[in-house]
């Protein structure tokens, strides 16, 4: 297991590579000039790999149980891309599938593929160097990892690192593929209040192409943010199971430069920063509670690549032990869930630790360990050397032997000596 500070220093490493390696090329393909040719990614929702993620909100830790998690969304938008009131895209159909895998207690790595079920394109001419309708397509595959800093499960406050390297694997005359790399970071930090808490990500995207969607609307790299708030309905007594996990969001990005966000700067730049509100509901289902049902909607509130509406469907399939403590029994079965039980035998296990039988060979209630007198019943005295021994009274004064300063001879309380007439 890797400390928190190496968890740290490898996240930083890992992204800070990538984000360096996608500038380098980005500083090329600047140098080329505006290109007409390049694609543009123009979805405004892309699920994580997490499975306890929903459409707004993600945990900030790492699953503990489970190293495999599956997931399949399909989503259905209106004018997910417009250009001043034209629509670009007008319908647009898409199917996702994620793998993740747990790589560490404070590390998680998975990939998302999307597909294209259907796109539709009211204009003729061509925008970002796409000049024909795509029915079908395959999208960018993205390696998505998390990397969790300070956890946060039973409360308080949470921080992750999620880069996210996209690869061109798609075909680019959809508008969910690129005809480069890019690639991001987004530190999250969330507040876990238990049954509702409130987060925020921001990060930066760096693209190695550029797409100009026309002229004076050239995306680019980017900041993109979100803010989001989740409860669950149990807090109004209205899921007393707590399988239900409600969200709301603002999802988002601004022009990294040289457009400023919201049309600051270059003309046109206002359809560059694109932001969405985003309702959801996470759902687990079954008794074990493996599979998770996604639902989710968004409206547009502003920016080119903001849909005038969209519909979410997901499913996450995440196998577990259910076996918190790993002592062989399950959760719903173990009395102590968190303390393992590690008796031989699953035999009329409750889950719980026994507590090893006290060996007194002289049943005087005294532990062999603390009687200095083991196979001989005794009493408990504040003296060692007798605890636990038979104490008598010899001469039968009522005075015990070990208090008894004359115990060969019949005396009197407290010291057990006959009463002698003063000389």
């Amino acid at each position: 297991m890797r400390s928190k500070s190496g968890c740290r220093t490898l996240a930083a490493t890992a992204s800070c590579g990538v984000l360096l390696a996608a500038s380098l090329v980005v500083s090329g393909a600047r140098a080329e000039g505006p290109s007409r040719e390049t694609g543009f990614d123009a979805r405004s929702f892309r699920p994580s790999v997490d499975p306890r993620a929903g459409t707004s909100y993600e945990p900030a830790g790492v699953p503990t149980e489970g190293r495999l998690a599956f997931g399949a969304f399909i989503g259905a938008s209106k004018n997910p891309l417009s250009l001043d009131g034209r629509a670009v895209v007008s319908t647009r159909r898409l199917f996702d599938l994620t793998l993740a895998a747990v790589l560490t207690p404070r590390l998680l790595l998975g990939v998302d593929l999307p597909f294209v079920v259907q796109e539709s394109r009211p204009l003729s001419p061509a925008v970002a160097g796409v000049s024909r309708s795509a029915g079908a397509g395959l999208g960018d595959l993205a390696v998505q990892g998390k990397a969790a800093l300070l956890t946060n499960e039973t409360g308080g406050f949470g921080l992750a690192l999620l880069p996210r390297l996209s690869l061109p694997t798609g075909d680019p005359a959809t508008f969910v593929s690129e005809r480069g790399v890019s690639a991001s970071a987004v530190l999250l930090a969330d507040y876990n209040f238990l049954l509702a808490g409130v987060q925020a990500s921001a990060g930066l995207k760096l693209r190695t192409t550029r797409a100009d969607l026309e002229p004076g609307v050239r995306y680019g790299n980017e900041v993109p943010f979100h803010l989001a708030i989740w409860l669950r309905p149990s807090l109004f007594k209205l899921d007393p199971a707590e399988r239900n996990r409600w969200e709301i969001g603002v999802h988002g990005s601004v022009p990294a430069g040289p457009a400023g966000p919201f049309g600051t700067g270059a003309p046109g730049s206002s359809l560059l920063s694109p932001v969405t509100l985003r309702i959801g509901n996470r759902l687990q289902i079954g008794k074990k509670r493996d599979v998770n049902a996604i639902f989710g909607f968004e409206v547009g509130l502003h920016g080119a690549a903001a849909p005038a509406y969209g519909l979410f469907l997901g499913f996450t399939f995440h196998p577990r032990a259910h076996d918190r403590d790993h002592d062989g029994v399950e959760d719903e079965k173990d009395l102590c869930p968190d303390v393992p039980d590690r008796a031989q035998g699953a035999g009329g296990r409750d889950g719980c630790p026994k507590v090893e039988a006290v060996k007194d060979r002289d049943h005087d209630r005294i532990p062999d360990a603390d009687d200095a007198c083991p196979d001989e019943a005794g009493d408990a005295t504040d003296d060692l050397r007798c605890h636990g021994c038979a104490i008598g009274d010899r001469d039968h004064d009522g005075v015990d032997d070990h208090d008894d300063r004359c115990p060969d001879e019949r005396g009197v309380p407290p010291d057990g000596c006959p009463e002698r007439p003063a000389p």
